[in-house]
């Protein structure tokens, strides 16, 4: 897919806030915030950089978390609450 339908920083900005919190996934997020013309495909690497340096998905419990909540204790990518 083309990446006609791009994503501004404040629409990124808007994402990483709506997804926060919960265990929805990138594509519903962006599909719910934007409409079923954009999707993940719409995402370039940088746009997948920003988002990484602002939340992450627990691998555990499957939740988005501020970066500020990754546990260091593990190489694994999950929140401090899922490592205790």
């Amino acid at each position: 897919m083309e990446n006609s339908n791009r994503l501004t920083k404040e629409q990124l900005k808007d994402l990483v806030e709506t997804i926060l919190g919960t265990s929805d996934t990138l594509d519903s997020a962006i599909q719910e915030l934007f409409g079923s013309d954009y999707t993940e495909d719409c995402l370039t690497e940088e746009d997948h950089e920003y988002i990484d340096s602002e939340i992450f998905l627990c691998a555990t419990c499957g939740w988005w978390y501020e970066v500020a909540d990754k546990s260091e204790i593990t190489s694994e990518t999950i929140c401090n609450d899922c490592n205790y």
